[in-house]
């Protein structure tokens, strides 16, 4: 089974293979929307972006944006929650 890190909540989760990123973060209490996008938000349809995650490498450095509502998670990850774009 997959491991999320979480590296500015300096948190892991352990999730199914296959499962979609914005779900696993909401089922383990952490929010990938930051203000009012916590309730004004498309609801993981892939329209709205706000819930992007950054994507980062072995080093823990960025290497792409995205949408968490779009991600399948089929392996080990690191992410940062609420990127600067």
């Amino acid at each position: 089974m997959p491991v999320i890190k979480v590296v500015n909540k300096e948190k892991l989760i352990e999730v199914s293979n296959g499962a979609n990123l914005r779900k696993s973060l909401l089922e383990n209490d952490i929010n990938p929307y930051k203000g009012l996008f916590k309730i004004m938000n498309c609801g993981g349809k892939g329209k709205c972006g706000k819930c992007a995650v950054e994507i980062l490498d072995n080093n823990d450095k960025r290497i792409q944006v995205e949408r968490s509502c779009q991600i399948v998670v089929e392996q080990d990850m690191s992410i940062n929650i609420s990127p600067e774009k």
